[in-house]
């Protein structure tokens, strides 16, 4: 049994960023506050049931205030947009269904988490008679959790879903850090992306342990 695996990786999906502007409910979310974003990476799955991967990704976040609010000191109703790219690299936990297991299912489920360097560019929209914080840093770190879901359809490929809740060291993700005591928390935002994954055999070993897969197939 080989050491180990390599596969290039790929998803996209839709996101929220939840910071200090936009509204609280789905009508709201899907309107105005859904964004999308994807990510590129290379990951290499031991036999020991865990995995790393390295990655590079993109996140356009978009919110805007559903009502207008009084509480600030001046009417506001504010909208943002913000483009984040992150570079990183994360470990990944199998709970089950590893594809390297003597005897493997196409099923696999893992947790993830990992830490990223990110690259701010947020546009602040309406931002007249609201005071602002203070500057913040346009290149925060930012560390994240979740959860996967791959389906091994053949020795080279597979797809799946991944959700994963990102918290930024920072709370102008979305370009605006208000002047008030209730305002205490940093921005966060949620991701959920369809992947999929190309793995290569990089040797005879390796290509005759994968053709399990396609002999799996024709049982």
């Amino acid at each position: 049994m080989p050491l180990g695996e390599f596969s290039l990786f790929g998803g996209v999906g839709p996101n929220k960023l939840s910071g200090d502007i936009g509204g609280d409910n789905f009508k709201s979310l899907f309107q105005n506050d859904m964004g999308y974003g994807l990510s590129l990476g290379a990951r290499y799955t031991f036999k020991y049931n865990f995995a790393l991967r390295v990655f590079g990704d993109y996140s356009g976040y978009r919110g805007k205030d559903k009502v207008e609010y009084n509480t600030y000191g001046a009417v506001r109703k504010l909208e943002f947009q913000s483009k984040v790219t992150g570079l990183g690299g994360q470990l990944e936990v199998v709970l089950f269904g590893n594809p390297l297991a003597k005897d493997p299912i196409p099923h696999s489920v893992y947790l993830l988490a990992g830490l990223k360097t990110t690259k701010v560019d947020a546009t602040l929209i309406n931002p007249e008679n609201n005071a602002n914080g203070p500057e913040e840093t346009k290149n925060p770190l930012t560390h994240f959790l979740g959860i996967g879901y791959q389906y091994r359809f053949s020795n080279q490929f597979s797809f799946g879903v991944e959700a994963k809740q990102n918290y930024f060291h920072s709370d102008r993700v979305d370009g605006y850090n208000p002047v008030i005591r209730a305002n205490k928390h940093r921005d966060e935002a949620f991701d959920l992306k369809l992947t999929a994954a190309y793995y290569f055999p990089f040797s005879r070993r390796m290509s005759e342990f994968n053709n399990r897969w396609d002999r799996r197939q024709r049982r």
